[in-house]
């Protein structure tokens, strides 16, 4: 029998829009938002000056119990994308930023998608190799 080996990833995940469903994507998500996140506006337009690409970014605020991190999503060709994430501090751990973006994903992006309803995309946090191959699963909302 041949041996399966799961490996730790992380995690990407994606919304299929126009760039009007986009906007209106992140419009529904920033009125979800709750006290522990906020849209960094001004970071983003500083981000587009230099780049001249649409970024969006929200940030989770430091607590006592967790650092700071920011979320950065880039439109692309089908919509958009996770580009980054980025902590206040220290790295962080595979595991801690999985648990991060699904969690973005679960409370703000997927219900503002669904209300749009727009197609996402959450990518698993393992992978799995067999005979050089790796097979991935899609997590669709419908």
């Amino acid at each position: 029998m041949e041996s399966i080996e799961y490996h730790k990833t992380i995690r990407d995940l994606k919304v299929y829009g126009t760039p009007l469903d986009i906007k209106m994507l992140i419009a529904v998500i920033e009125e979800q938002l709750d006290d522990d996140w906020f849209r960094a506006h001004e970071e983003e337009e500083k981000f587009r000056w230099r780049l001249g690409k649409i970024q969006y970014i929200f940030i989770r605020a430091h607590r006592e119990y967790r650092q700071g991190v920011a979320i950065a999503l880039r439109v692309t060709e089908y919509g958009l994308n996770l580009f980054n994430l980025v902590p206040e501090r220290t790295p962080l751990s595979i595991d801690e930023y999985n648990a991060i973006v699904a969690d973005f994903f679960l409370r703000f992006i997927d219900p503002a998608a669904l209300e749009l309803e727009l197609l996402t995309e959450i990518s698993p946090d393992e992978i799995c190799a067999k005979q050089g191959r790796q097979h991935r699963t899609l997590i669709v909302s419908c």
